[in-house]
């Protein structure tokens, strides 16, 4: 009766153990089953250049909490100036008529006007970001974007009145007379990306009309092409 019992335990003993072992088999079958790769949505890096209609491709991007733009980002400097005494009295911290905008950056064509205010009682930089795209309110002006980092300095409770140059984005749209800007994106198009990054340590751009050309392939003529890529790299 005894051996009968211990034969039955180990029969018992041996079926859960070739159980357990087809299950966990079976499961290791399961995990490691191969699942096709999941495709990434097609990116249309042109959209809102060239004659691509669309907003920008990019980074959204926004000004750091201890400045502010006073008014409007516009294409007349007038038009600016207007907001940015409109903006200031408004807040009731107008410090005094300026009338006298400080150039900063390279580019051709677009070029944007804005009052930029420190918050703050410390003197602070502003650094406007290489690859960051103006666009008008009107989709048929030329968009702008910037090349190089502009470098702003702005002491303590006080505005800047700014003259951002940048290079045109759409070759075949109307130069802006008397429009109205937004700040949008940091570009993510590859090719415009190549350009930023390898303008960003590089001396300030002396001619505009070379990199112009340069956006313009990217934008409106089928793509960078290798000379351009020398030129760019050939840069002090």
């Amino acid at each position: 009766m005894k051996k009968n019992l211990i034969l039955f335990l180990v029969v018992l003993f041996v079926a859960t153990m070739t159980i357990s072992f087809q299950s966990c088999k079976k499961d290791e079958t399961v995990t490691n089953v191969v699942r096709p790769p999941v495709t990434p949505p097609h990116v249309n890096y042109l959209l809102g250049l060239g004659d691509t209609p669309g907003k920008p491709v990019g980074t959204n991007y926004s000004l750091p909490s201890n400045f502010r733009f006073t008014g409007p980002i516009m294409s007349d400097p007038g038009k600016a100036l207007t907001g940015d005494k409109q903006a200031l009295l408004l807040a009731g911290i107008f410090p005094g008529i300026k009338t006298d905008y400080t150039t900063f950056g390279s580019g051709t064509y677009v070029n944007l006007y804005v009052g930029i205010r420190n918050m703050t009682s410390q003197n602070g930089v502003l650094i406007i970001p290489s690859g960051l795209i103006f666009c008008s309110e009107d989709t048929t002006d030329q968009s702008g974007i910037i090349i190089q980092p502009d470098t702003i300095p702005i002491p303590g409770n006080d505005t800047v009145l700014c003259c951002l140059k940048s290079y045109c984005l759409n070759l075949h749209h109307s130069p802006p007379s008397n429009a109205m800007y937004k700040m949008t994106v940091t570009t993510l198009n590859p090719e415009l990306v190549y350009v930023v990054s390898v303008l960003r340590n590089k001396k300030p751009v002396t001619d505009a009309s070379q990199i112009q050309s340069i956006i313009w392939n990217i934008t409106d003529n089928g793509g960078i092409t290798q000379s351009d890529k020398t030129y760019l790299n050939s840069l002090p």
